[in-house]
């Protein structure tokens, strides 16, 4: 079963008087559970494809179905809740808040969902034992080393059960010994929980752990 499909999808954007195709007709079919990597050089419309499978920028043309919702012809309330409760997103940068201790950073997708505080203190705390970090519950980013902070990104994308997620170059800001040690967390966690993965770099060794690899490569997706 196809849990995100993405059928003629473009994106352009006028510059002035110029049109500047990024996305150039993308097709694809991606299965629940899977784990999908999309390589390509700086510029070549990774973190905008990816932006568009998670509801954070809109195709010009074409359609995206993500685990059933229709996010081309959804308004924006509804791709609002669908950000929330579909999707987990792991950035280069962790964009934890600095007051927050790391089970506070982790909590706060949930609270926002509704979960009540004792349910979000729990799961925060299972979420980063599961990511090796159940020393560092209350310390606060400041106290975290690079590869830490992103550990608790990891958890974090994943505090609201979604059956999605979404990571843009999520090690690139870590050196090659942290790098490896994400990656690993990463990649066993989404196969033991069972979501779908889909991660964009240009790191092209992460290909060995995908499912199916791709390269994005003048506007297009090519499997390789």
């Amino acid at each position: 079963m196809a849990i995100i499909e993405l059928q003629q999808v473009k994106k352009v954007y006028d510059i002035g008087p110029e049109h500047l195709e990024i996305i150039s007709g993308v097709d694809a079919q991606w299965s629940d559970g899977s784990i999908i990597i999309i390589t390509g050089e700086s510029g070549s419309g990774k973190s905008t494809l990816l932006n568009m499978i998670g509801a954070l920028d809109s195709v010009t043309e074409g359609t995206i179905h993500v685990a059933g919702h229709p996010l081309h012809s959804m308004s924006e309330d509804e791709l609002t809740d669908f950000r929330s409760a579909t999707v987990g997103f792991i950035f280069q940068f962790h964009y934890l808040m600095k007051d927050f201790t790391a089970r506070e950073n982790v909590m706060v997708p949930a609270f926002m969902r509704g979960m009540n505080k004792k349910d979000a203190l729990d799961k925060a705390a299972e979420l980063l034992t599961a990511v090796g970090m159940e020393n560092r519950l209350d310390h606060f980013p400041s106290q975290l080393s690079g590869g830490e902070r992103q550990r608790v990104a990891v958890a974090r994308s994943l505090i609201n059960d979604p059956p999605v997620v979404l990571a843009d170059e999520p090690t690139g800001n870590l050196d090659e010994r942290n790098s490896r040690k994400v990656e690993e967390i990463l990649f066993q966690l989404v196969r033991s929980v069972g979501k779908t993965l889909v991660l964009v770099t240009h790191d092209n060794h992460l290909k060995e752990y995908g499912d199916q690899s791709f390269i994005l490569e003048d506007g297009r997706l090519c499997e390789g």
